[in-house]
């Protein structure tokens, strides 16, 4: 381990060989800045939010990508959630090896809105900012689904807000969700922008797939509807071309609820 490299822990939802993932690698693998350990599901865990497991244990072994440029990389697959990759790094398989910053991606598709909820690459995010680290969520967003995905470009685009989130120092109980424009050319990328969350959410559907021994089984499917069409809102600043940044709480409850205006009328609590 060389003691003056910046140190990195990875992990993802798409698993452990996902294209974004490897795009993420390559990209950071090139700059010979970082020291990087890998730690990702062994199978893909998309919606997986931030759960773990804990009535089963969870495995894992040590994983040797096949790709030269990626040879001395040390990597973990683990037989478990994102959330679980994390939890499992930091209590068993990292030692005194201290990240000094946890990345969570690339994943397929946007994590915005209401997305960010059953998100597995933001819950691995939280998941870290939980254990007191540093994390940051990274997705490409893409409207069309069976288009071209440049998780390339991504990576690039990325480059920047991690070293500029590394220079700085870490915010309590706080990560960056971070939202990537899907474009051919990094050049079309129109800037970088803080953003708030916004309430896009799935506009969902389930269709039975197959009937088997009386249980019938459902596939749900859906379009993602941008409901703020405002730069201030990560699903459009990403749609417009703009990296979305947007910091987000591993707390839900706001952090002022006495002067939540709604709830000045209700009797039921006790004056202290």
């Amino acid at each position: 381990m060389n003691k003056n490299l910046t140190k990195l822990l990875i992990t993802n939802d798409d698993g452990i060989t996902a294209p974004g993932i490897i795009a993420l690698l390559h990209q950071l693998v090139q700059t010979n800045r970082f020291e990087i350990m890998v730690s990702a599901p062994a199978h893909e865990k998309s919606g997986f939010a931030h759960s773990i497991t804990i009535n089963t244990s969870v495995g894992t072994e040590p994983f040797q990508y096949e790709d030269d440029r990626l040879a001395g990389v040390l990597a973990y697959k683990v037989y478990g959630t994102p959330a679980d990759c994390v939890k499992l790094t930091v209590n068993q398989l990292m030692g005194d090896w201290v990240p000094d910053l946890v990345i969570s991606g690339i994943n397929k598709g946007i994590n915005s809105g209401l997305c960010v909820l059953a998100s597995g690459t933001c819950g691995a995010a939280s998941e870290a900012t939980v254990q007191g680290f540093k994390s940051i969520a990274l997705s490409l967003d893409n409207e069309h689904w069976e288009s071209q995905w440049h998780f390339a470009n991504a990576a690039a685009l990325a480059m920047p807000v991690i070293d500029y989130i590394l220079g700085k120092e870490r915010i309590p109980r706080t990560y960056f969700n971070i939202n990537l424009p899907n474009i051919d050319n990094i050049n079309a990328c129109k800037g970088t922008v803080l953003t708030k969350q916004d309430s896009g959410e799935w506009d969902e559907n389930y269709t039975a797939t197959e009937e088997k021994d009386g249980i019938t089984y459902y596939k749900i499917t859906g379009v993602f509807n941008i409901e703020e069409q405002n730069m201030e809102y990560d699903s459009y600043a990403t749609r417009q071309n703009y990296v979305s940044v947007t910091p987000l709480s591993i707390f839900n409850c706001p952090a002022r609820i006495h002067d939540l205006d709604w709830l000045q009328d209700w009797t039921i609590f006790t004056e202290l």
